[in-house]
């Protein structure tokens, strides 16, 4: 009421010598503020369901349930089961360390193969919590960890590896490895999340993980996978 009482006044006519004469400044002015109004509460409103729509997404798929928690005899396992698997590829990286090529008979940074491959980690995880899953069966671990380090090695050579030129900056190369491996592995049902972690260790990882070259596919890639 109050802003359609001023708008009134705003247009109310006004007598100057007899005539009467309309405010527009002012009725401008009013009308630029309700529009700046409108936009102000427009946005906040926008915002506020962008936010809600947000959080509500936490909840899973519309109609799913929140998964419960397990028992614990499915927990001891699964740590076990981690623990156990990891453990023994940091004892078989710790005896390459010990016994294997010193940095005089290696081309290898460091005078050891590596055997312990950060992925192998989550693939652990993965393996012992959820079994059943399509993206864990062996298939899928053996393939999807070699479609990753070919497609890695491969755009290493883009990216300067080895002494050639430089097609890609190492910041181009790094994603685009992991993005191809998808592909690749979404295209022929051998989809493995963690085999992209191999891609991004190889192009991005320590120089001793660089200068293996096609020896990355045998060791730490198959070795590892096969152990696990």
């Amino acid at each position: 009421a109050r802003e359609c009482d001023a708008a009134f006044q705003a247009i109310k006519p006004v007598h100057v010598n007899g005539s009467s004469h309309l405010q527009p400044k002012r009725l401008r002015k009013l009308i630029k503020k309700e529009e700046q109004e409108e936009m102000n509460h427009t946005w906040t409103l926008r915002t506020y369901h962008f936010i809600k729509k947000y959080f509500k997404k936490f909840r899973g798929m519309p109609g799913a349930q929140i998964p419960p928690g397990h028992d614990w005899y499915f927990v001891f396992w699964t740590t076990f089961g981690t623990f156990v698997s990891i453990l023994l590829l940091t004892g078989l990286n710790e005896v390459f360390k010990r016994i294997s090529y010193s940095s005089n008979q290696s081309k290898l940074e460091g005078g050891y193969i590596l055997v312990l491959l950060n992925s192998m980690a989550a693939l652990a995880a993965m393996l012992f919590s959820s079994s059943s899953s399509p993206l864990v069966q062996p298939r899928n671990v053996l393939f999807g960890h070699l479609i990753s380090a070919v497609v890695a090695i491969s755009i290493s050579y883009l990216s300067g590896n080895g002494g050639g030129r430089a097609y890609l900056p190492q910041w181009v190369a790094t994603p685009l490895a992991p993005a191809v491996s998808t592909m690749i592995m979404a295209k022929t049902g051998l989809l493995h999340p963690p085999a992209c972690a191999a891609a991004v260790i190889f192009l991005a990882g320590d120089p001793l993980v660089r200068n293996m070259g096609w020896l990355f596919i045998v060791i730490p890639v198959t070795f590892d996978c096969v152990v696990i």
